[in-house]
């Protein structure tokens, strides 16, 4: 295996998909795109009242932007709401935050304490038994890098054979599946993906550890096995996108030659990792069911 697989998706999560759904498209267009604040902030919220209920990954993300166009009033408002709803915890901020000086100890200071604490408060008399498991939640991440790291810096030293490397990789897989495992311990404890939906707000997501496992061929097969009940009760309820399906699709071709949802079009793979003039589907009745069950089009 090599260490290309391990980056591959950042390239192919480009790709414009053949198939998805109206909400999907109104995510693709009007919200990952690269907009403008004012025509972003617009658009989530009237993704919400379309869904009908509350978006906390997209507010959340929106906190950066908020606070440096200087939207204080929505600013408190959605921090507020993440803390008291969805679990927001000072504890997983990264301090990279635009906003972490100002509700830390400047302006908003006086003003994030106060509400923090009346508002943790409330979520944590809600949800006190997910503490330890949102913290390893947010710290998979970060095991997955210092660990990846240490391969990449291992398949580098000077002399190692191909045995060698190839054992490096290995070794590396299964520890990308214990990660999965431990992502997996959890949602089977919820009966859920754990979104910040389904369960609380992930601040630092766990979707490298999701990536990884898919990008390592030894994985792909038994991580989807794991972890597809859950993807697709997730997007049923709108909890995720389609982005995963996908990603599998995409790692699917490159694994086998073949997808399985009929999501990606040869047009739109490199032409050095095209390794035929289109991409066939595993089983086209399957992935007929599939897009009459998600409302693909």
């Amino acid at each position: 295996m090599k260490k290309t697989h391990f980056t591959l998706i950042l390239c192919f999560i480009c790709f414009y998909s053949v198939s998805q759904n109206t909400r999907d498209v109104f995510i693709h267009d009007s919200i990952s795109s690269k907009i403008e604040y004012a025509i972003l902030k617009k658009n989530i919220l009237k993704l919400e009242g379309q869904s009908g209920g509350y978006e906390p990954d997209f507010k959340y993300r929106l906190l950066n932007s908020s606070f440096t166009h200087n939207d204080i009033l929505f600013f408190k408002k959605e921090l507020s709401l993440l803390v008291e709803k969805y679990g927001f915890n000072v504890a997983y901020m990264s301090g990279d935050e635009k906003y972490y000086n100002a509700i830390m100890k400047g302006d908003l200071s006086k003003w994030f304490k106060k509400m923090y604490l009346k508002c943790h408060t409330k979520w944590l008399k809600n949800n006190f038994e997910k503490q330890i498991d949102l913290r390893i939640l947010n710290e998979l991440a970060m095991k997955d890098q210092l660990v990846n790291s240490y391969a990449a810096n291992v398949s580098q030293i000077p002399g190692l054979d191909s045995i060698q490397k190839e054992r490096n990789m290995e070794l590396l897989s299964s520890y990308f599946y214990k990660n999965a495992s431990t992502l997996h311990n959890v949602s089977l404890k919820y009966h859920n993906l754990p979104t910040a939906k389904s369960f609380a707000l992930v601040q630092n997501g766990y979707g490298i550890v999701t990536i990884h496992n898919l990008q390592a061929k030894a994985n792909y097969d038994n991580y989807w096995t794991l972890f597809y009940p859950y993807y697709k009760k997730a997007y049923l309820k709108d909890q995720i996108d389609y982005m995963i399906f996908r990603n599998y699709d995409n790692l699917s071709y490159l694994h086998y030659g073949y997808q399985v949802f009929g999501l990606i079009s040869i047009k739109n793979i490199p032409d050095h990792w095209k390794s035929n003039d289109e991409i066939p589907i595993k089983d086209p009745d399957f992935a007929k069911k599939i897009k009459s069950e998600f409302k693909w089009y």
